[in-house]
């Protein structure tokens, strides 16, 4: 009996000294506390990491060692491993003995000693803080290097663009009564080509619909003799961006709706208005005012061909986030197509 007593202290002396020496070698920061929070030891690492000395450390809980947002959901934790001796793993910010924070990941473990009856609370922090920033320095390094691709691809794809509309330029100067028939597929490629130029020149490929407008009103400018015949104003001071997805079918869209203002007004001798407006909310509008009327029949569901600049511009509506209308003003000579523009075509919150 004696010898097994003797053993047995023995090997509980072997053990304790095991479970010390395994602590200190930890290369994550260790503490030992009761079931309810209370320190009971730690290792030089957790010493280190929260910046505090042993005796003060000794003294204090493990709801102490965290930053106040994250007490609530430590407290629910302990009472889990608490009832149902579970193990969890968290992300936490730990607050130092310097009052700075650091973002740990914390494994609580609940252990028992079935020989003396006893539970503890194990739990290892590890410093994540510059893992964090490491993984943050990767994902910006890989969208830095991502734009620069997509801004070198925009790029090639408007200089092919303008290539393009150089020869229809140069087909148009040596054949005069020619440029009426290249007109519209001029200000077609124009407008595409202009929003690849103003995705590579921002960096973005989301696009502010006033510099959108603008690019294209300054294009038909070109085509249709200058700014006396497409003016532009804007009345927005607030961002209204449009999405990615839709910045080629809505310049298309806005182009379309210019080139049919030229065309039904020019024998008038009166400049078409394009003007972008904040519609309230998150809405934002683009009005083409141009001099005349709409006959009697006209109906706009009605133009569905892809011959009518109206039909087209139909066709190119996303199915969702965009309306169309095209009316007389009420005396005042003038026929106003506008394009309202809402999420999810329109991003208001973009910078």
């Amino acid at each position: 009996m004696v010898h097994a007593e003797k053993a047995i202290n023995v090997s509980s002396s072997m053990t304790e000294s095991l479970c010390k020496l395994v602590m200190e070698q930890a290369g994550d920061a260790m503490v030992l506390a009761s079931l309810d929070g209370c320190v009971l030891d730690f290792n030089q690492r957790a010493v280190e990491l929260l910046v505090r000395p042993r005796a003060v450390l000794a003294d204090m809980s493990l709801v102490d060692l965290h930053a106040p947002a994250a007490r609530e959901p430590l407290l629910a934790l302990l009472r889990g491993l608490r009832e149902e001796g579970a193990h969890a793993v968290i992300e936490v910010e730990l607050l130092r003995g310097d009052g700075a924070t650091v973002h740990t990941e914390v494994s609580l473990s609940r252990i028992e000693n079935p020989g003396a009856g006893e539970c503890f609370i194990l739990g290892a922090f590890r410093e994540i803080e510059s893992r964090r920033r490491a993984e943050e320095e990767r994902l910006r390094s890989e969208k830095r290097h991502r734009d620069a691709l997509v801004r070198e691809v925009h790029h090639r794809i408007k200089n092919h663009l303008q290539g393009l509309l150089g020869l229809f330029e140069e087909h148009s100067i040596r054949h005069p009564e020619t440029r009426e028939v290249f007109a519209d597929a001029m200000t077609q490629i124009n407008s595409i080509a202009l929003v690849h130029g103003l995705q590579s020149t921002h960096g973005s490929e989301e696009l502010r619909l006033c510099d959108m407008a603008a690019a294209i009103c300054q294009a038909n400018q070109r085509v249709w003799g200058g700014s006396d015949k497409v003016g532009f104003s804007n009345q927005v001071e607030r961002p209204l961006v449009i999405a990615a997805d839709e910045c080629v079918p809505i310049a298309l869209v806005i182009n379309e709706l210019i080139a049919n203002a030229v065309k039904h007004s020019r024998h008038l001798e009166a400049p078409v208005e394009v003007e972008v407006r904040d519609a309230g909310s998150s809405h934002g509008e683009v009005l083409v005012h141009n001099a005349g009327g709409l006959p009697k029949s006209f109906h706009l569901p009605a133009l569905r061909s892809l011959h009518s600049g109206l039909g087209l511009a139909q066709a190119l509506l996303p199915a969702d986030g965009v309306e169309l209308t095209v009316e007389d003003v009420p005396g005042a000579g003038k026929v106003c197509s506008r394009l309202t523009l809402e999420p999810p075509i329109l991003i208001t919150s973009a910078q």
